[in-house]
């Protein structure tokens, strides 16, 4: 599940670029994309924030995984509901595959 679409963009600090570079490197920004992708397969249609319950990522780390995963067309947005840990309104999130499509076809 390697990532190859770049995360920083040109305009950002060199710092935001460093870290990519160093996230990409050392193999986590791949770990962590499996983590949710398979707590998202085990657990669809939750809130980032709900599935902070399934792992020991924070929101951040696994809101921006989901951004990766979306971006290579492993998960897909579902419904915006309320998140039943934040109370605000935020967006469900489901592994790509035939029984989702139908889903929301």
């Amino acid at each position: 599940m390697k990532s190859i679409v770049p995360t920083s963009r040109v305009n950002d600090p060199i710092s935001s670029h460093l870290a990519e570079e160093e996230i990409n490197r050392s193999g986590v920004r791949e770990n962590q994309q499996e983590i949710v992708y398979k707590i998202v397969k085990r657990f669809p249609g939750l809130t980032s924030r709900e599935l902070t319950q399934a792992c020991d990522l924070d929101r951040y780390q696994i809101a921006r995984r989901l951004a990766d995963l979306e971006n290579s067309g492993h998960v897909i947005k579902g419904p915006i509901r309320a998140c039943g840990l934040g109370k605000r309104k935020a967006v469900t999130w489901f592994p790509r595959g035939p029984a989702q499509m139908v889903l929301f076809k």
